[in-house]
Formats: C-alpha cells, sequence, structure tokens
C-alpha cells in the first residue's frame, strides 16, 4: 500500500522558494496578520475547541453580535484581502509601458495576447499587453498604468453583450474608473486565436 504524499502540507511558509512568488508577480506578506480570533484551536488538540460557525465572533471566539465587534471582524477581514493587494507588483506586460491601446487577459488568452502584441508591433502598431494571473483582489497601480495608455481594452473567454459587460471589463472600470472598454468577449469554449485579437486592435485603433 503507497501512502498518499502529503503535498498540501507544508511546515513554514518561508520555505517557498522565491521564484513561486515571482511567477504571480507578489511580494511575500508580513509575518503577522491580525485575525478575527486571537487563538483557534487544531482539530484534535487535546482540551481545545474549535468553533466552526457562520456567527460573528469576537477575538476570544465567542458569539458576538455588539455594533463593535461587527465593525472590527469586517475591518479585520478586509485588511487581510488589503494586505495581498498592497503586495502585488505590476502584472507581466508584452511591449511598453506606454502607446495607443493596452490588451489586458487572464487565464488560457495569455498566449494568444503575447503573440498578437508581438505581430502589433512588427506592424508599428503602438500596443501593449498584460496578462493577470491574479485578478482579485487587483494591484494598486492599475490606474496610474492605464493612464500611460489612449485606449484600454480586455480579451477573455468569458460572456459580455450590449447589456451585460464581461466580468474582467466590468471589475477593471469599476476598481480604477477608466473607460476599459470589452475588445473580445465570447463563451465559445474555443480558444481565442491571435490573429483574432491583431485585427481587433486594428479596427479599434482605425
Amino acid at each position: 500500500m503507497i501512502d498518499k504524499p502529503q503535498i498540501n502540507e507544508i511546515d513554514d511558509i518561508n520555505a517557498i522558494p522565491d521564484f513561486v512568488f515571482e511567477r504571480f508577480r507578489i511580494k511575500r506578506l508580513p509575518d503577522h496578520i491580525e485575525m478575527v480570533r486571537n487563538s483557534q484551536s487544531i482539530p484534535g488538540t487535546e482540551g481545545g475547541m474549535r468553533r466552526v460557525t457562520g456567527l460573528n465572533t469576537d477575538q476570544t471566539g465567542s458569539v458576538n453580535y455588539f455594533a463593535g465587534s461587527n465593525q472590527r471582524s469586517h475591518e479585520v477581514r478586509n485588511e487581510k484581502v488589503h494586505h495581498v493587494r498592497r503586495a502585488l507588483t505590476v502584472p507581466e506586460m508584452f511591449g511598453p509601458s506606454e502607446g495607443d491601446v493596452l490588451a489586458i487577459s487572464w487565464g488560457s488568452t495569455r498566449g494568444a495576447l503575447e503573440e498578437a502584441i508581438i505581430n502589433c508591433r512588427k506592424e508599428g502598431i503602438k500596443a501593449s499587453g498584460m496578462h493577470l494571473r491574479i485578478v482579485y483582489p487587483l494591484p494598486l497601480m492599475f490606474k496610474e498604468i492605464f493612464a500611460k495608455f489612449k485606449k484600454v481594452v480586455t480579451v477573455e473567454l468569458a460572456y459580455g453583450d450590449s447589456l451585460k459587460p464581461a466580468p474582467l471589463m466590468m471589475l477593471l472600470r469599476s476598481e480604477t474608473l477608466v473607460d476599459v472598454r470589452s475588445l473580445i468577449c465570447r463563451a465559445t469554449g474555443r480558444p481565442i486565436r491571435p490573429k483574432i485579437i491583431k485585427e481587433k486592435i486594428q479596427e479599434l485603433l482605425r
């Protein structure tokens, strides 16, 4: 009988190599991040008790719905997300950091976007690309990056139409208040070809 490898276990998070963080464009998080509860017993700990509840709790883990405790819980939980946001660095870019158009992708569209941008640059089109490995939360510097381009568009394998905006486009608009438009948003289940992205960029800039 072969024991199942414990691939999800790690004794020390500091042992995670730097290239893992570099791949996802994120710095290491602070050593101490405040939690809603000060202590939490690991299941199986003798004499310990682990509460699993959807109810609001205070620092001791006791159910508490007083206004101050409820507000604190929201602040602590959101601050954990903010720690990640502050740690995110500039996503992977294809091409210069300024130009006529910036096309943003996520997921499986990475290779197609990179090839399309390379082909655009060969023809003198001032296009650049950005690929997100982490879609939420977003880095803090997006508004400054977008300001260096005349147009910002998204390329995504997700459905969108005139009444139902594509998800990445909608997220970027709400987070940055920049007029991000959808260049390609299709849910065909088929890959997007670089040629199609390039043609759409050319149409956009005519």
